[in-house]
């Protein structure tokens, strides 16, 4: 993971504060990608 993990957490945090999503959606949509 490492340096992944850092970068996806980044994301998130725009996604949520850019994005307006809820939880539930980010982790739906965003990390079954991120782990692929």
């Amino acid at each position: 993971m490492g340096n992944n993990t850092g970068l996806i957490l980044l994301g998130l945090a725009a996604l949520f504060m850019f994005g307006g999503a809820s939880p539930n959606q980010i982790a739906q949509s965003q990390l079954p990608a991120a782990w692929s």
